[in-house]
């Protein structure tokens, strides 16, 4: 189940057009959310040039109030607390209300849009300062600030709101009936759980307006406590159901409906009778969750791998990046065409002469401003191979049968483009594939994670679809490639280039694919520095954030592959707080 946008009737309905510049507010606000996730927004809520306070007090338990921008934070509101955010020049926001995860009546005691004046922005900034100045490396926070000034994000660091959520830890209760699966006496569903579930006291009545909401539903299921742990499920995923990523999922079956499991209602009924509710309804004390070994594609030939490299700097990471693809691939028949940006190090010509003695190496002249798309774009267009491998000069392979992964799923019909696991040099994950909507527009899931951390969990560490995957390691077959038309060297000439790529092929009815026992390092942005160094450089990126939101908008709140259950402001794979219930809302099932 996706997050439905909804305008919900309610006392926030001042929020629109009417009031396009003046200061707003509205006391004793209240919400009914009929659904889990459920949304309300606001388009378009023209202000006027300047900063903003934007402020709200929770009235009843748990909520949010969203800013529809990648450049501002969310903010959190319990009951009896006052959260707020301030906005620099927030022409054209879409103002959403998200209202706790589970289905409810919410209220707030005040809400307030307010134009700041010149006094008080000038006192958000001077106290920055101050705090900045007691901090141990001033200078490096102050960049911080005001990159965050630049993109109009609330300086939170000088003037700190209550915005604290308790965090509910379960607590495990004795005396459990332990079953596998039994019939619920509520509507006649049956229900599938695990021995020893305790079932959440709103359970029956999400899952049975689930199956009033839609008459073709047969079955549903759901998110799991798990050992104190969230544990989240996507949409179906046929990839990630093979690795048993699906088995500890509670399932509801309409009445009359009978399946062994997730997978079996699938295969009976198809994809589109069976939903995820992204709540969880049960609570267990221990994990159960194993990986189970799949059998994946196979290659019956070698097709021929054009391995496109853009490089300019960093000699030393380019060459580790030729020499895992002479030492740690294994694949036989690929072509390396290195499209050269402006390179000045004279090591430049022995690298390439060493790596020729092993495979067909090809150097493209390009001396014009850093344009990655159309660096990729000349690369490809000198490609003889039916698979292109997008990849980044400071990307090192780690393994052999990487490659031949990738190239075996791109290979597979319906495949779009294909991403590989990669790694900081720390052994932490930096890509697990992209995302939408993470911190309102995209990105990296479970960056940061450990690798000891990741060996149990079936997302990181199985293959998988997503709408995205980094191009720093990406293959995809060249006539997708051609009739998708590339990477879009005007619209996004450095950011957001290969996940405006990835889109496209989806759009297009073709599947991307997350290959998560492909394992690669990748020293990130070391090749070329970060990409919010300069005024100019933030600006641009300002630009291409806009473009992207402007051409994938309908998309960006809408990924299936991410479940809402995960916090969207943080890329680290937290639970997100208004998932949480005391463990006293959860019942032994009898």
């Amino acid at each position: 189940m996706s997050i439905r946008d909804q305008r919900l009737r309610s006392e926030f309905d001042f929020l629109d057009e009417s009031h396009p510049c003046a200061g707003v507010e509205r006391s004793s606000a209240a919400f009914v959310v009929p659904e889990p996730w459920a949304i309300a927004r606001f388009d378009h809520v023209n202000l006027r040039s300047g900063w903003w306070r934007f402020e709200a007090t929770g009235e009843s338990d748990v909520a949010e109030v969203r800013l529809s921008s990648s450049r501002d934070p969310l903010i959190v509101i319990q009951a009896d607390s006052t959260a707020r955010i301030y906005l620099g020049d927030p022409s054209g926001y879409d103002v959403a209300l998200l209202v706790s995860a589970w289905p409810g009546a919410y209220k707030f005691s005040a809400l307030r849009l307010v134009r700041l004046g010149q006094l008080e922005a000038g006192r958000l900034v001077v106290s920055a300062a101050a705090r900045l100045r007691r901090r141990k490396d001033p200078l490096k926070l102050l960049l911080r600030a005001s990159r965050q000034l630049m993109s109009g994000r609330a300086l939170g660091l000088a003037l700190p709101a209550n915005s604290s959520v308790p965090y509910h830890q379960p607590e495990k209760s004795q005396g459990e009936v332990g079953f596998h699966s039994m019939r619920v006496d509520a509507g006649g569903m049956t229900l599938h759980v695990q021995e020893g579930d305790r079932l959440h006291l709103q359970a029956i009545e999400i899952a049975q307006a689930e199956f009033r909401r839609d008459s073709n539903l047969v079955a549903a299921y759901a998110d799991v406590v798990e050992g104190g742990k969230l544990i989240p499920h996507p949409a179906w995923d046929r990839d990630l159901a093979e690795s048993g990523a699906f088995d500890n999922a509670p399932l509801f079956l309409r009445p009359g409906a009978q399946a062994k499991d997730i997978r079996d209602a699938v295969q009976t009924w198809g994809e589109s009778a069976v939903v995820r509710i992204p709540l969880p309804l049960v609570e267990r004390d221990t994990q159960s969750h194993r990986l189970i070994a799949v059998e994946l594609p196979q290659l019956e030939r070698l097709p021929l791998v054009s391995v496109i490299i853009p490089t300019k700097f960093r000699m030393d990471l380019l060459e580790k990046c030729l020499l895992g693809l002479r030492e740690r691939t294994g694949y036989a028949n690929l072509e390396i065409i290195i499209v050269d940006n402006g390179v000045t190090d004279e090591r430049f010509a022995g690298l390439v002469k060493i790596a020729g003695a092993s495979f067909p190496v090809r150097v493209l002249e390009d001396k014009g401003p850093f344009n990655f798309s159309r660096l990729v774009n000349a690369g490809v267009r000198a490609a003889g191979g039916e698979i292109i491998l997008l990849l980044n000069d400071d990307v090192e392979p780690l393994t052999l049968g990487w490659l031949h992964r990738m190239v075996a799923s791109a290979c597979s019909p319906g495949v779009g483009a294909v991403g590989a696991r990669l790694h900081y040099p720390d052994k932490t994950i930096q890509h697990a594939g992209v995302v939408l909507g993470l911190g309102g527009t995209c990105a990296h899931l479970w960056r940061g994670t450990a690798e000891f951390n990741a060996l149990d969990n079936p997302y990181i560490g199985s293959r998988g679809g997503r709408m995205a995957v980094t191009g720093a390691c990406l293959a995809v077959k060249r006539a997708d490639y051609d009739v998708v038309g590339g990477f879009d060297e005007t619209a996004f000439p450095v950011a957001y280039n290969d996940i405006d790529f990835c889109l496209r092929l989806h759009a297009r009815g073709l599947r991307n694919i997350y290959q998560g026992d492909a394992k690669l390092v990748h020293h990130e942005s070391q090749s070329r520095g970060h990409d919010d160094v300069s005024i100019t450089a933030r600006r641009r990126q300002s630009a291409e954030a806009a473009q992207f939101l402007n051409r994938w908008r309908e998309l960006i709140f809408a990924d299936p592959y991410f479940s809402p259950a995960f916090d969207p402001s943080i890329e680290t794979g937290v639970a997100h707080r208004a998932n949480y219930r005391p463990s006293d809302q959860y019942r032994q099932i009898s």
